[in-house]
């Protein structure tokens, strides 16, 4: 029985041309993950809430995105890949220190806010329990 690469007429390695250039990453993704973490907003879109910050997974994706080029760089690129080494290894370790949670504010913050309105819990009725509700309320008190 002949191979799947003899059966489809397909090389084993990939050929490419001597003298080429190597394949240049895809960046598309980092750009929109960089465009879903960015607070500023652009001249031709505002953004919507510019206290808002960027959610943890949201950054680390960032990261992860450009981590990920630069390694097909390097592995593509051939040759001495020290800088891209050395990227790579500074991403992975400000990944290692991004925050894991957004910070809310204090409970001490929202007490000393005078524009917040400040209600008072009523107090529940009293709840009447019908025949089996209190045969249970005996059993198991």
């Amino acid at each position: 029985m002949a191979s799947y690469e003899v059966e489809h007429d397909v090389a084993n390695e990939p050929q490419v041309a001597p003298g080429s250039r190597p394949r240049r990453p895809d960046l598309s993704t980092f750009f929109n993950s960089l465009s879903q973490v960015e607070t500023s907003g652009t001249p031709d879109r505002a953004h919507n809430n510019a206290n808002a910050l960027p959610t943890p997974p949201d950054l680390e994706a960032v990261f992860r995105n450009l981590r990920d080029a630069f390694l097909v760089m390097q592995r593509d690129g051939g040759g001495n890949n020290l800088l891209l080494e050395t990227m790579v290894n500074a991403l992975d370790s400000d990944m290692d220190r991004l925050p894991k949670e957004v910070r809310g504010v204090s409970d001490e913050w929202l007490a000393d806010r005078k524009d917040l309105v400040k209600k008072e819990k009523a107090p529940l009725p009293p709840k009447e329990l019908d025949e089996e509700e209190e045969e249970w309320d005996e059993m198991y008190a």
